[in-house]
């Protein structure tokens, strides 16, 4: 493996937030109101407050606004896709690893195209892997250890991602986690050659453009746009059949399964502050839509009475 296990932890939690980056009925508001990429839920006595995730956000983007702090010191319950705390890092990155590489009997060239893996290769001698390593592991993983070499090069560290902010500022309060790390490197694991090999070339296609990239979803968070978020999303999918079935499963399969979860939480008199990557949040089958439909789902300002 090309990583030592002393770093394994906290390379783990990088890759996990680095991997929303591979892919990524808002309220109207006022001229003189500046949107957030944060939106309240009232249900009967529970409201949840729930905050479209930037994984990789910049040190310049804190402190965050403080009607964002104000709605998680209010709350009574953290919930994040997985709860990735220091003392949940380990085992996290134990899973990882074991599910990373091919037996000894197999390779990545027994799975992709010849000209996909000529392609990885050249790329990850930039990065001083050898073609030996790279063979022995899996897609998925490779296309989200080039994300992170590439985002470490740019001087941009997802430990200042929303989720980790938020977990490190719990100080005791209950953490709920909507998914698991486990599910998410299933879900990945679990994809066929053909989706493994079309979610590797999408990545290595879109490596020259992630500066730009990383800073229009930045920019598209910071003004609460969430249409620019979808734009970004389900643009490059458009001319990719294989794409669309990826993001089905990236995000649409699993806004459903968040959606129910969040349900739940709303049968309760709580107050939740919900953390999730904010790609869950847009689209037709996102969470503001499948929550909107039997919920009243408003988009805070910074201005917001």
């Amino acid at each position: 493996m090309p990583v030592a296990p002393r770093h394994t932890a906290g390379m783990n939690k990088r890759i996990l937030s680095a991997l929303s980056l591979v892919f990524l009925f808002v309220v109207s508001v006022r001229a003189d109101e500046q949107r957030l990429f944060l939106w309240r839920i009232q249900s009967g006595k529970a409201t949840a407050y729930l905050l479209g995730s930037i994984h990789v956000a910049k040190p310049a983007m804190y402190p965050l606004d403080a009607q964002i702090e104000r709605a998680f010191g209010n709350s009574n319950v953290l919930v994040v896709e997985a709860d990735a705390s220091p003392d949940k890092a380990m085992a996290m990155a134990v899973k990882m690893m074991a599910r990373a590489g091919y037996p000894p009997e197999d390779s990545m060239d027994k799975h992709v195209s010849k000209d996909t893996f000529d392609a990885l290769v050249a790329r990850m001698a930039k990065d001083g892997m050898p073609a030996a390593q790279v063979k022995m592991l899996k897609p998925w993983f490779l296309a989200s250890l080039m994300v992170l070499t590439e985002l470490q090069k740019l001087g941009i560290d997802p430990q200042n991602g929303l989720d980790l902010h938020f977990l490190s500022e719990a100080k005791g309060k209950p953490i709920v986690e909507l998914e698991s790390a486990e599910a998410q490197i299933d879900l990945l694991d679990g994809f066929t050659d053909k989706q493994q090999e079309e979610f590797l070339k999408y990545t290595l296609k879109d490596m020259d453009g992630l500066a730009k990239n990383v800073n229009e979803i930045i920019d598209a968070w910071s003004a609460g746009d969430a249409k620019k978020i979808e734009n970004y999303l389900l643009d490059p999918s458009k001319d990719s059949p294989e794409m669309q079935t990826l993001l089905v499963k990236l995000f649409d399969e699993r806004n459903a399964k968040m959606a129910v979860k969040i349900e739940e939480l709303l049968k309760t008199d709580k107050t939740y502050f919900i953390v999730v990557g904010a790609g869950h949040l847009v689209g037709k089958k996102g969470l503001l839509q499948l929550l909107g439909k039997d919920h009243r789902v408003e988009q805070m300002t910074r201005f917001h009475r």
